[in-house]
């Protein structure tokens, strides 16, 4: 948020952008430090101000929870911070400590101690209490919306394997069947886009079994909606028994997958064990 000023956002609002996201992270000083982040508290709350000012309408916030060294205390400041702000969606993700990075060999020195599992899973838990109590929708594991029409339209896009464009130098796209990724190095991305070219570096073929599995790893994520039967069977050619017989049982018997209507939706145990269960269904 710290490079947001209200000349900016009134460009973008005037060029049709309609919606912003801000990544707040945390307004701790803490945590603000643990996950190298160069704002403030202050920076935090003056951007979605400005967003506020500039005529933004539909501002989504993201929080991360689980850093090294949150207390129950610091995740319920932020959590009463998220409700009297009042954007129109929010999402929260656990802290993934990535290979590579500086707060991986800070932890590996032993000079960071990640939060253990279970007390991550607390305060996932705390957030979906407060959220809910509050009258916010659960719609995505990771992100609630004030409103049902407040959703993310990319996010559920994403989840419902639908096709998306990869703009810019190392996005990545799907389109007919392919996985695409962009160029890494700005230069050689915008030489590509010069000479008329597509700045595609790679090409993946998608095969069908790998199509299938993806979108049940993929739609499972949406809590509300789940997979949808029917579509599965229209995209897939095949209905989800009859495609993932094995997964479908052993889910449902264990009471982390149920039928809701035709969608096949995790259950409130499922998703504490998200990952697993949508995992067994890719090749």
């Amino acid at each position: 948020p710290e490079t947001l000023d209200e000349a900016a956002l009134r460009g973008f609002r005037a060029a049709g952008i309609n919606r912003l996201s801000i990544g707040i992270q945390s307004l701790q000083r803490a945590g603000l430090r643990v996950l190298g982040r160069g704002h403030t508290a202050t920076t935090a709350t003056d951007a979605l101000a400005t967003a506020r000012l500039a005529g933004f309408e539909n501002v989504s916030l993201d929080f991360i929870y689980g850093w090294p060294g949150q207390s129950a205390e610091d995740w319920e400041h932020d959590l009463a911070t998220m409700l009297d702000w009042a954007p129109e969606h929010l999402s929260l993700y656990a802290l993934i400590v990535e290979p590579g990075t500086p707060m991986q060999m800070a932890v590996r020195r032993g000079i960071l101690s990640p939060l253990d599992d279970d007390t991550v899973a607390d305060r996932y838990d705390r957030a979906v209490d407060v959220l809910a109590a509050a009258g916010w929708e659960h719609y995505e594991i990771s992100n609630w919306a004030r409103e049902p029409r407040f959703r993310s339209r990319h996010n559920q896009l994403y989840w419902q394997n639908g096709p998306y464009l990869g703009v810019g130098a190392g996005a990545f796209g799907t389109a007919r069947g392919e996985r695409l990724s962009n160029h890494l190095l700005p230069a050689r991305y915008i030489a590509d886009l010069a000479a008329g070219r597509l700045p595609v570096a790679t090409r993946e073929a998608i095969d069908e079994r790998t199509g299938m599995g993806e979108t049940m790893m993929l739609a499972l994520r949406l809590l509300i909606d789940g997979v949808s039967d029917a579509d599965f069977a229209r995209r897939h050619g095949g209905h989800i028994v009859d495609r993932f017989p094995d997964a479908v049982e052993r889910f449902t018997h264990l009471g982390l997958i149920e039928w809701h209507g035709g969608r096949l939706r995790l259950t409130a145990s499922g998703v504490l064990v998200a990952n697993e269960v949508c995992a067994a269904f890719l090749p």
